[in-house]
């Protein structure tokens, strides 16, 4: 079970009033990317100037747009939550309001990145209210034996990933987008601050080591499904899943505590919400220890459930491993 903090307080932890941190990289330079990126990235810096409350608008307009005209998202979204049980069984217009609602919050996290990502990291993170929960991670990372957290495909998940690396020592296993002239632009706004990027493959997994026992923090999607031979079908939203047995058996060999960050999205773009909540040891037992990683995702979900990527093809078959030359960041 998640433990939760025993503190509502919430605090603003602002990051620099203007210009990028200089704990953030210079841009990525144009001339070192193919020439599709070179388009997409002026184009994505010219939208990463947009205030937040643009962004939201655009976002969850082009958000509500693709699902009014893609029926395979609107298929898969509308099953998933009602798979799920997250809205009363025959509510049929719940659950198309719903999922209208939850298509215009995908479209806002798609936009609301591109600030960290391409220009002005400082005035994005300086929306971040980090509340008292804060204060479980560095005396868990004082243990010396590191902590694992947890992002599900949540609220603002990719803007907690900003914010944690501006803090903190920070190492991400990275798996690379299909379409590889997103690559270069991706692995950019990941590998700002303190993260380091490393790989989907079993070099990626003996960095994560690494880092855990330098006493550092790293960071994984316990939701994304892994390569065949990574995981195991376990239980989640009450159908078989296939889930990592990997955030077990790091745990298992290191000792490392599991946090499960929560970055919830505040309305009318009046910033971020973020959370860190400290759960209990994973079972040993790939078939356990998935099973309560699951239970530990479905509660946190269950909070502020019109803000998960239910699009997110979370059940389908899992794809071979890639190649160490196919999945190098």
């Amino acid at each position: 079970m998640v433990r939760a903090s025993s503190s509502a307080r919430t605090d603003a932890i602002a990051a620099p009033e203007s210009g990028p941190s200089p704990r953030f990289p210079r841009l990525i330079s144009i001339p070192s990317i193919p020439i599709t990126s070179r388009i997409a990235l002026v184009m994505l810096r010219q939208l990463a100037r947009l205030p937040l409350e643009r962004l939201h608008t655009i976002g969850a307009t082009c958000g509500r747009l693709v699902y009014r005209l893609s029926g395979k998202m609107r298929a898969r979204l509308q099953e998933n939550v009602r798979r799920a049980g997250i809205i009363a069984p025959g509510d049929v217009r719940t659950l198309q309001d719903f999922s209208l609602n939850c298509a215009g919050e995908i479209g806002k996290g798609v936009l609301e990145i591109l600030p960290a990502w391409f220009g002005r990291p400082g005035d994005i993170l300086s929306r971040v209210r980090v509340d008292a929960s804060w204060e479980h991670v560095e005396p868990l990372l004082d243990i010396g034996k590191g902590v694992i957290l947890l992002t599900p495909h949540l609220g603002a998940f990719e803007v907690a990933g900003q914010f944690i690396a501006t803090r903190i020592p920070f190492t991400i296993m990275y798996r690379p987008p299909r379409m590889k002239w997103l690559r270069p632009l991706f692995r950019h706004g990941r590998s700002q601050g303190l993260a380091q990027l490393t790989t989907a493959d079993v070099r990626g997994v003996r960095a994560l080591l690494r880092a855990l026992r330098r006493g550092e923090a790293i960071g994984l999607l316990p939701d994304q499904v892994p390569a065949q031979g990574h995981g195991i079908d376990a239980e989640f939203f009450g159908r078989p899943a296939y889930t990592t047995t990997l955030i077990g058996r790091l745990q298992q060999a290191t000792g490392a505590s599991i946090i499960v960050v929560r970055m919830r999205r505040l309305p009318d773009a009046a910033g971020f919400e973020l959370s860190f909540v400290p759960a209990d040891t994973l079972p040993t037992g790939d078939a356990e220890s998935a099973r309560a990683l699951n239970l530990l995702q479905e509660e946190i979900i269950r909070t502020c459930p019109e803000q998960y990527l239910w699009s997110y093809n979370r059940y389908k078959a899992p794809i071979e491993a890639l190649p160490v030359s196919e999945s190098r960041p």
